[in-house]
């Protein structure tokens, strides 16, 4: 299911100076890094970040599932494939593995993908070779200092999903995102409508008896967008996000990266294993984590004026 809601800036100046939402979503971002920080004090990755890497996307890969176990198409991924056409260059900013980059490139003559981590990279470098693509162009620097890279209005279509929750200077960001963008052109972002689904927040409060700091979500980047001066549109979409786990170690060492708990902390590690027993639910030979119903994210879109 997917709704659209067409949302327009507010029409005086009084109404945006009430709320300044770019200091606003700063101090969402700094407040919870520094929460993250106290807590990887110290910390140690139980294997090695390669793997870790690995097992990540290899789970997300398996994630797309309705609540009777069909596979979905990611509503995101549809709803920017149809407006690629042979001729466009698509920049996707945060390309992570591939995810959209490699089936978009299909459809698209250029491709530029953005990825700083060198790892990452590395897997999305050898996923566009195992999809023998020959368009894609990989930028190796964070964004938005690659924009000197990809170069200004470059770009027909611009994505970048779910990529903005750690990014605490936003509006340079989001302006360079423009910048790199065609007059005329179509820019994308992916976030979700809330936390997230799949009791990371609950999972903190138990592990240290205090609540996980919020992130930015897709009513924070719109407010931003109003305060900059761009009218975009929402459109609510249901992911189908239910995380897949070929064994409860594989759900073990997920989390207790996501959760910041250390190797040596046998209590904590003990209660996460216990924890995620009982929440995670077997179906088909792997572990599912949440209700697919329950996870919904939101694509803001707008047109380069």
């Amino acid at each position: 299911m997917i709704s659209t809601l067409e949302m327009m800036i507010p029409t005086t100046s009084s109404q945006l100076d009430r709320i300044d939402y770019i200091s606003r979503w700063r101090e969402m971002v700094e407040s919870r890094q520094r929460q993250i920080d106290e807590r990887r004090i110290g910390y140690t990755e139980a294997v090695g970040w390669t793997e870790q890497v690995r097992n990540f996307h290899n789970a997300l890969a398996r994630t797309r599932y309705d609540d009777y176990g069909r596979p979905m198409r990611d509503p995101f991924l549809a709803h920017v494939a149809e407006k690629v056409y042979p001729r466009m260059t698509v920049l996707d900013v945060g390309a992570g593995t591939g995810r959209f980059a490699i089936p978009l490139a299909r459809q698209a003559s250029r491709l530029i993908a953005t990825e700083p981590s060198a790892i990452t990279r590395q897997l999305l470098t050898d996923n566009c070779a195992a999809a023998q693509l020959g368009n894609v162009r990989i930028v190796t620097s964070p964004w938005p200092a690659a924009l000197a890279e990809v170069g200004v209005g470059q770009a027909d279509i611009t994505i970048c999903s779910h990529v903005l929750y750690p990014v605490s200077e936003i509006q340079p960001f989001i302006t360079s995102l423009e910048q790199a963008t065609q007059m005329s052109g179509l820019l994308f972002l992916y976030l979700r409508t809330g936390q997230t689904t799949d009791s990371t927040q609950e999972l903190w409060r138990e592990l240290y008896d205090e609540p996980l700091t919020p992130q930015p979500d897709y009513l924070d980047a719109y407010n931003v967008l109003a305060q900059i001066g761009i009218a975009a549109n929402i459109t609510i979409v249901k992911t189908g996000l239910r995380w897949r786990f070929d064994s409860l170690d594989d759900a073990v060492a997920i989390y207790q990266d996501r959760l910041c708990v250390r190797p040596r902390d046998s209590v904590r590690l003990r209660q996460l294993r216990q924890r995620l027993r009982e929440l995670l639910v077997e179906e088909e030979g792997a572990l599912l984590m949440g209700r697919a119903s329950a996870s919904q994210s939101a694509i803001i879109w707008w047109q380069r004026c």
